[in-house]
């Protein structure tokens, strides 16, 4: 019944859609004739507006294209006045460039001049300056004297000679002690690094000849060795071990003998052949021991090559049948007569049989093994005499640094006594020393003073000629350059007059020719328009054709479908109707259906009820037996325990103590149980461990004892360093403060410096420099002035520069700080150490170019652009005098 009432919805529900879709389609199809229609009103217009607008626009056309001729005449026109006007500028501007050029001319001659009278003023008021301080200079020096303060301080310079020489005397035995001792462990350790080197290098030659010679015997092959081992024939010697060869003959067995040289020697062959039942893969030969050979000879006129061989083997039956011969001719004439079994060999390896030759000259890893085994020989007795060697110079080696060790402490002792002395002495040495430069400054400076008032005098009576000489050329560059202002004041009016023609005609050239343009734009708008009008009326007529066809074709299918709707709705009329009745009889039944539901959800409970009642005694059942197996399995393997420990259970019940509980035991065991459990997993390669790291400390004390050696060897070396850094920093800072104690006298005009250790230690000691200034007590340089600080340095610094003169020195601004007074002193200095080094210094000072030889400079002549200027002094001085 269910199943007829669906049928019928469904059919119900089919003919309601079909009803729906014909009255959407109807709706749409009116809604699609409306659409078209109003299109088709549209396209009609616009059709009709398209004509009109094309007629105006043709009609445009035609009044337009008359105009376009005589506008381009205008504008050619225009182009050739402007192109008349744009040459007269060109002429114009010419004229003016080379006004310029020579107007620039007369003005650089006139800056020249201004330039030049400019340096003469400076130049005649720098003299007269000069010279004011040249006579004041003169009347200071002559009222200096100092003579009575030098005869004091020579008594006590001879003095301090006397006792530093002899202290030199006892320092330089000491040193050719130290040198002497220092030749003799420098010759012991060269010549112990050399027996080292060569130890070495045969070490390193006999481990490579050795493996090569394991490689050619065999002795590298793991399946081999593993079972030679294993038979206890590893040790066994090769053949190639204990034969003698003469050196031209090795060539000879060796291709000979061939494999047999890694024949492993056996005392018989029978015991061999029992073993070789488990011998499975690789290759082995074997050779037993049968006392000496004294060789085979054959009556053929060859020798036989066991001749050449000394073994205490049996080789006959391997080289018996084998002569030799010189070369290969000799062997060739000989073939003939061998027997079939015999054969005839070179020394370089080419055997002939009587009808057989053989060449090998490939060398592979088995070639030379003879010749190699000797040598292992050989090498083996100079590594045992060369190790004797170097413990012996080790030996002498020690005791010679122990012996220089106690040279060179005696030696510091005498230098630290000399040190004070020197001191003294380089006190007293620069005191007379200063005496005597200031003196000798005084009488220097008083003659350069009178030299410079009448060079002077002399310069400047040259200045004053030269400087009326330049106003006369300025006054000439001056009046020209006013003759140039004039000439420019007309062409600039000119090209005023010009510029403004030429603007005027640009501009009209520019409106003729954008009215070309314009006109020629608008010709090609129209025509473009008149074409995209007569496409779109194109287009427009076949919309208006294609609209026409559509609502044809719409009206014809809206008269078709009315038809069909009409079916369908009595259709559905007549499927409700049975629809009504079978919903009547779905009703009924299912009453029905929810009654007999009901009596079963009943049932349903009470089986429910009497499952939960029946698992819950199941679940009590499976809990009860799954204790009964526990303490069964409890049970078992307490029995089991009791049998593995030859227990009885009713002895061991009867033995327990009558206060035990199971609680204690079972507490007491857990303590066992833990205490076991700590000790941690039983190590069962403990064993083997021990020995890899018993072997590792092996490893790692001789590895501590090289580096313990190194670390000797190297504080040997740094004891060695530190004596001679001690060495030439005490030489490197007398000969400075010498120099300086020389120097700093001519730079300041007298006074005293000298350097001074902060620190005992030579090695870390600081240096202190003390400087006194003419008229200052001694003072540190921090103390001094800014000038004073920098001729201080610059006495320093030449004071330095002076143990090792550079071919060329670079000064940069060193002259900055002081006045004019302390730049002619540093000036001076500069001079006279100019004759040994070459000067090329930065300066500002006057003073100080004046000193120059040569004179370089940048100038800017023209905004951004630098321009380097070079003078030859000597050179201008000569142009000016002229």
């Amino acid at each position: 019944v269910q199943k007829k009432f669906y049928d019928h919805g469904t059919e119900i529900a089919r003919i309601e859609d079909g009803i729906q879709f014909q009255t959407e389609r109807n709706r749409q199809l009116n809604n699609d004739l409306e659409e078209v229609s109003a299109n088709w009103f549209k396209i009609r217009a616009d059709i009709d507006e398209d004509q009109r607008k094309l007629g105006e626009l043709k009609h445009e056309l035609t009044q337009t294209e008359p105009q376009q001729s005589q506008i381009h005449e205008i504008e050619q026109s225009s182009l050739s006045k402007l192109a008349e006007a744009e040459k007269a500028m060109q002429d114009w501007q010419h004229t003016w460039e080379e006004f310029n050029r020579l107007a620039a001319e007369s003005q650089n001659r006139g800056q020249v001049q201004q330039s030049r009278i400019e340096a003469l003023e400076q130049s005649i008021e720098r003299l007269n300056t000069r010279m004011v301080t040249s006579r004041n200079d003169v009347e200071r020096l002559q009222a200096l004297t100092v003579e009575e303060e030098i005869p004091p301080l020579e008594a006590m310079l001879a003095t301090q000679e006397q006792q530093i020489e002899r202290i030199e005397s006892e320092n330089r035995t000491q040193v050719e002690r130290i040198e002497n001792q220092r030749e003799e462990n420098q010759q012991v350790s060269e010549a112990l690094n050399e027996k080292r080197s060569e130890l070495q290098g045969i070490k390193g030659r006999h481990a490579s000849l050795e493996a090569l010679q394991q490689a050619a015997l065999g002795q590298q092959d793991d399946v081999e060795m593993t079972w030679l081992e294993h038979h206890n024939l590893r040790n066994n010697i090769r053949l190639g071990e204990l034969i003698k060869v003469e050196d031209a003959w090795a060539i000879a067995v060796e291709t000979v003998l061939g494999d047999y040289l890694q024949a492993v020697c056996v005392d018989g062959l029978d015991a061999v052949g029992e073993l070789l039942g488990d011998f499975e893969k690789g290759s082995l030969n074997f050779l037993s021991r049968s006392g000496g050979s004294e060789g085979v000879t054959a009556e053929v006129p060859a020798e036989g090559l066991l001749s050449k061989v000394a073994s205490d083997l049996d080789l006959g039956n391997i080289l018996g049948g084998v002569y030799v011969a010189n070369d290969l001719t000799s062997a060739l004439e000989v073939r003939m007569t061998l027997q079939p079994s015999e054969s005839v060999i070179t020394p370089d390896g080419i055997w002939l049989g009587r009808n057989w030759l053989r060449v090998s000259k490939d060398q592979d890893e088995t070639a030379g093994v003879i010749k190699r085994q000797a040598e292992l020989e050989q090498l083996e007795v100079q590594i045992g005499s060369h190790e004797a060697a170097v413990e012996s110079l080790a030996t002498s080696l020690n005791s010679g640094m122990s012996a220089l060790q106690v040279a060179e402490a005696d030696r510091e002792q005498l230098a630290r006594r000399m040190a004070e002395q020197q001191r003294a002495f380089g006190e007293t040495r620069a005191q007379l020393g200063a005496k005597k430069l200031q003196a000798e400054q005084i009488a220097t400076d008083l003659k350069r003073a009178n030299t410079e008032i009448e060079e002077g005098v002399a310069h400047l009576e040259q200045d004053q000629a030269q400087l009326k000489q330049n106003r006369i050329s300025l006054q000439d560059a001056m009046d020209q350059m006013e003759q140039d202002t004039l000439r420019r004041q007309a062409l600039q009016e000119q090209r005023q007059e010009k510029q403004q023609i030429l603007e005027t005609t640009q501009e009209r050239a520019r409106e003729d020719r954008d009215a070309s343009h314009q006109l020629a734009l608008k010709i090609q708008t129209l025509s473009s328009q008149i074409s995209a009008t007569e496409q779109a009326m194109v287009r427009l007529q076949e919309q208006q054709q294609i609209l026409s066809e559509r609502k044809l074709s719409l009206e014809t299918s809206i008269s078709e479908s009315e038809e069909p709707q009409l079916e369908m709705k009595r259709e559905l009329e007549s499927q409700l109707e049975k629809r009504l009745g079978v919903e009547n009889e779905l009703t009924s039944l299912r009453q029905k259906a929810e009654a007999v539901e009901h009596e079963i959800r009943q049932f349903e409970q009470q089986r429910a009820k009497h499952e939960e009642e029946v698992e819950l005694i199941r679940g009590n059942l499976s809990q009860v037996r799954m204790d009964w197996q526990a303490l069964e399995v409890r049970r078992s393997t307490i029995r089991e325990q009791l049998e593995a420990d030859q227990q009885n259970l009713e002895t061991v019940l009867q033995s327990l103590p009558e206060e035990a509980t199971e609680f204690d035991w079972e507490d007491l065991l857990r303590r066992i149980g833990n205490r076991i459990q700590r000790l941690g997993a039983i190590n069962l390669a403990a064993i083997d461990e021990f020995k890899v790291q018993s072997e590792r400390k092996q490893y790692l004390d001789a590895q501590n004892d090289d580096l313990e050696r190194a670390l000797t060897t190297l504080e040997n070396a740094i004891r060695k360093i530190d004596i001679e850094t001690r060495t030439r920093f005490k030489e490197t800072f007398d000969n400075v403060n010498n120099k300086l104690q020389q120097l700093f006298p001519k730079v300041f005009g007298g006074g005293h410096a000298y350097l001074e250790m902060t620190g005992e230690d030579l090695l870390d000691t600081g240096v202190g420099l003390m400087a006194r200034p003419p008229g200052k007590r001694n003072s540190s340089i921090h103390l001094l002035s800014g000038g004073e600080k920098a001729l201080t340095a610059i006495a320093l610094v030449f004071s330095i520069f002076s143990l090792n003169p550079a071919p060329f020195c670079l000064l940069d601004e060193v002259d900055a700080p002081l006045d004019d007074a302390n730049v002619g002193r540093y000036s001076n200095l500069v001079k006279e150490m100019s004759r040994t080094v070459q000067f090329i210094y930065i300066t500002h000072n006057k003073i100080a170019m004046e000193m120059a030889e040569q004179l370089m400079g940048v100038t800017m002549h023209e905004p951004g652009v630098s321009r380097l200027v070079s003078v030859e002094v000597d050179e201008a001085v000569a142009m000016a005098a002229v």
